[in-house]
């Protein structure tokens, strides 16, 4: 079987501006700048008709990025800077995140203590900086991408997303069971979306059953957008997780997956605070080196 769910055969495909729901679909992407994680307001996006319809020009925003890589090293120095995190090349002998919250929190317990959820974190957590400095797409121009129906370059921006959503939903989960009910919406939300969209695509608890319903439905990432006629656009995204009529997948943003981590992070540290909070969360990980 050649490409992913929405990668087909490309023989004599016709021209964006004139592509039929019926056959082929190109791939689209997403505006988004703000955190769709967290709820709120969705920018428009592409029209997906249905039947013979024909679809609406394939108009591009104005966007100052034009190429993956921008969106990668936003999203990379974003997750470093309120981190604490550093440049794998510039530590030496340390590690990427002896300046960071895991080391920080640690730095505080009086010696021989040590926690081990500090440290089994910020170990865990050094894939997101795997991740966002895989560099191998940043030449990628997006707009040529989705106008190109030879071009592969879309199904391995897929397969990056999948990758850093399963890495964030493992470490969402992880605060989770330290947070319980103050785990933050944003990343409540981004559990949810991975687990019924990414993970668990043939069946699971919340009605979804993405691989059944998708036919090529076309893709929508990161900053870009589209001409204003979306009134049949119908997505499964963050936002509108548990409806069954979806007719395109919108994953989210670099930023706001990042920022969705942040957001637990910024919530333990808070926790922390709290005397009886750290006392049992202390009794659970931390033991005195002999």
């Amino acid at each position: 079987m050649r490409g992913l769910f929405w990668r087909i055969s490309v023989d004599h495909m016709p021209s964006v501006s004139t592509l039929r729901t019926v056959g082929r679909v190109a791939q689209r992407l997403e505006q988004g700048a703000h955190n769709a994680l967290a709820g709120g307001s969705i920018p428009s996006s592409p029209t997906i008709s249905c039947h013979d319809k024909q679809l609406p020009s394939f108009n591009m925003k104005e966007d100052n990025k034009k190429i993956f890589g921008e969106y990668r090293k936003e999203a990379l120095d974003f997750w470093r800077k309120e981190t604490g995190r550093a440049d794998e090349k510039e530590c030496e002998e340390s590690s990427i995140y002896e300046g960071a919250y895991e080391c920080r929190w640690q730095g505080e317990l009086p010696e021989p203590k040590h926690n081990s959820f500090f440290c089994s974190m910020g170990n865990f957590a050094s894939n997101v900086d795997d991740l966002l400095t895989d560099s191998r797409r940043d030449e990628v121009d997006i707009q040529k991408a989705l106008n190109d129906p030879e071009n592969h370059d879309c199904g391995a921006l897929y397969r990056f997303y999948t990758r850093i959503l399963l890495v964030a939903e493992t470490i969402v989960e992880d605060f989770e069971m330290v947070l319980q009910k103050d785990l933050p919406k944003s990343a409540k939300n981004l559990k949810k979306f991975v687990n019924a969209v990414i993970k668990h695509s043939c069946k699971n608890g919340r009605g979804i059953h993405f691989y059944k319903k998708n036919h090529h439905l076309p893709l929508l990432i990161e900053h870009w957008g589209f001409g204003d006629d979306d009134s049949e656009m119908k997505e499964l995204s963050v936002d509108t997780l548990g409806k069954d009529d979806y007719n395109c997948l919108r994953l989210p943003s670099l930023y706001s997956i990042v920022e969705s981590l942040l957001d637990c992070y910024k919530k333990l540290d808070e926790k922390l605070k709290d005397d009886d909070f750290a006392k049992n969360f202390h009794y659970t990980y931390t033991k005195t080196w002999d």
